[in-house]
């Protein structure tokens, strides 16, 4: 009961914030425990029970985030991503089927057990940052990376698909 009146307490009024603020805001509130859910092919996004992203259509104010190199900081974000620590919730989602690759309980090193983020968090924050600087213009398709995906010179793993940046046309 306590759990639900929190929840309620907590979620988030992502209504006129900026891109970057409500990807603040939702990357506060998944590392505090809150669900999420991105699909970045149908480009909708949920944090703590309330729709951000739906259809493409974001509730807030669609303005660039702070970036000043989105394939380099993906990059970053996927290496933590990659490193970070699984829980029973994430590999729930693992199971199910995610959009990156990260590494399983057993080959992760001591260093990503002492230091590494939560899965899920790491996860909301690769995920979210892909969905809006492909919203925001910021990252668009270049004919030269491929017909099909991108892949990361750093991480053979770090791979983004064509139809996540154009919005699954």
């Amino acid at each position: 009961m306590e759990e639900e009146q929190d929840e309620e307490e907590l979620k988030p009024e992502f209504e006129g914030k900026t891109t970057q603020e409500a990807y603040d805001l939702a990357s506060e509130l998944v590392a505090r425990g809150h669900d999420f859910s991105c699909d970045l092919l149908k480009r909708n996004l949920r944090v703590a029970g309330k729709s951000v992203v739906r259809n493409g259509k974001f509730v807030g104010d669609l303005k660039p985030m702070d970036t000043e190199d989105p394939l380099k900081d993906i990059e970053g974000l996927y290496a933590r991503y990659k490193h970070s620590i699984p829980s029973e919730r994430s590999e729930a989602k693992r199971r199910k089927g995610t959009q990156f690759l990260a590494l399983d309980f057993e080959d992760l090193t001591d260093d990503d057990m002492l230091y590494g983020e939560r899965r899920n968090t790491a996860q909301a924050k690769l995920e979210m940052f892909v969905l809006f600087t492909a919203m925001t213009g910021q990252l668009k398709w270049d004919d030269s990376w491929g017909t099909w995906f991108w892949r990361s010179g750093k991480d053979r793993d770090c791979v983004i698909l064509k139809n996540w940046l154009i919005g699954g046309r």
